[in-house]
């Protein structure tokens, strides 16, 4: 049942998107969607887009943190090189 749900949002947040492409709560909030979906680098796309339209959108960093912990607990998250 989510899954049907996720896709839906993820529709109607690529249509906000296309009628508001400066919309940086859209972004973030299509991120949400990917980030369920567990598509994390669209979803780090959109946190870095909302950031770019609009750098005081916390919701936005709170949501690439959210994001890189969970890559980070998959173990899918590589070291920097020090």
């Amino acid at each position: 049942m989510e899954l049907g749900y996720l896709k839906s949002a993820l529709a109607d947040f690529n249509r906000v998107i296309s009628l508001l492409p400066d919309s940086s709560v859209a972004y973030v909030q299509r991120s949400e969607v990917f980030r369920r979906l567990k598509n994390y680098p669209e979803a780090l796309k959109d946190c870095e887009k909302s950031i770019a339209l609009d750098a005081k959108q916390i919701s936005a960093y709170r949501l690439r943190t959210a994001i890189y912990r969970e890559l980070k607990e998959q173990g899918l998250l590589l070291k920097k090189a020090q």
